[in-house]
């Protein structure tokens, strides 16, 4: 479900887990980030930012501002949040580093819903990627994975056993844009390849 987010058990063995503040604080973050890409005041506010300051999180926390302070510092020094440079707003854009990893990827196979209704929903869960692969990569993605026969009942992605968007993307990207592995790539890789550029052309 969107607006969700995920936790792995090995964050138990985190280096900040058993500090109560720091953990709540980075806890905090991760649910005060932004879903998706926006602007405020002409001011991009990134998914995975939010717009906020010491003595907001202080209250928001109900910690003091030399507290929240600690373990920002501590949080930022290991790299779970980084601050963003802002010259138009009041306040301070953090950034929760690596933040898809923390989201629950909105469910694709959804029993029930009309064909339309599942590409849509196949496309609104591209979204949040067109930023680091391209609206090109995206476009071509989305129309290779959402084909189906004539008189099909199901996409192309509906019928892999396993399709893990992020993966497929990193995947996608690194045979077809950035020409890695071209010596390891097998018949059937091949095969798939050219699908791919063929869909590219139209």
């Amino acid at each position: 479900m969107i607006g969700d987010i995920k936790l792995h058990r090995a964050i138990t063995e985190w280096k900040w887990y058993k500090d109560s503040n720091t953990m709540r604080l980075f806890i905090h973050c991760l649910l005060k980030a932004q879903y998706k890409n926006s602007e405020l005041k002409g001011q991009k506010i990134s998914r995975g930012c939010f717009v906020t300051g010491r003595d907001v999180l202080a209250k928001e926390l109900g910690l003091s501002v030399s507290k929240v302070r600690t373990s920002l510092d501590k949080l930022i020094k290991t790299n779970e949040i980084k601050v963003i440079e802002n010259k138009t707003l009041v306040g301070t854009i953090l950034e929760v580093v690596n933040y898809n990893t923390y989201q629950i990827e909105p469910e694709l196979k959804v029993v029930g819903k009309t064909m339309k209704e599942r590409e849509i929903a196949f496309r609104d869960s591209l979204v949040p990627y067109v930023d680091k692969y391209g609206k090109t990569m995206i476009r071509a993605f989305f129309e290779y994975w959402t084909e189906s026969k004539t008189n099909g009942k199901k996409m192309r992605f509906e019928m892999q056993k396993v399709f893990d968007i992020k993966k497929r993307l990193l995947t996608w990207s690194k045979n077809n844009f950035n020409g890695n592995n071209q010596n390891t790539i097998t018949k059937r890789d091949d095969v798939y390849l050219q699908n791919i550029k063929r869909q590219m052309k139209k």
